[in-house]
């Protein structure tokens, strides 16, 4: 009987980086009120997935929808990566094999 093992480890993240001050401005807030809720969170930076340029009228569906291709996008250079390290990236994603 084969146990199971973890053969390899990755992680990604998405290329925007911002800090907290930089995500209360891209965010769109103003009052003093708000930012000092961003920068007492303890939270140095966070990690934002955008294709193309924000858009600040896009719907909450749109956002969502965006947020879910960045997050599948994501996954899978992470599983890649996880394959990479086991030695086991002959698989190819995606390719229905």
């Amino acid at each position: 009987m084969t146990h199971p093992r973890i053969t390899g480890i990755a992680t990604a993240n998405p290329s925007l980086k911002l800090t907290q001050q930089e995500s209360f401005v891209a965010a769109g807030y103003k009052t003093e009120r708000i930012r000092n809720i961003f920068l007492n969170s303890d939270i140095d930076y966070v990690h934002f997935y955008l294709k193309g340029e924000p858009n600040r009228s896009e719907t909450s569906d749109q956002t969502n929808d965006r947020y879910l291709q960045g997050a599948v996008a994501i996954g899978r250079k992470t599983i890649a990566g996880c394959l990479h390290r086991a030695g086991k990236l002959r698989i190819v994603l995606g390719a229905g094999r």
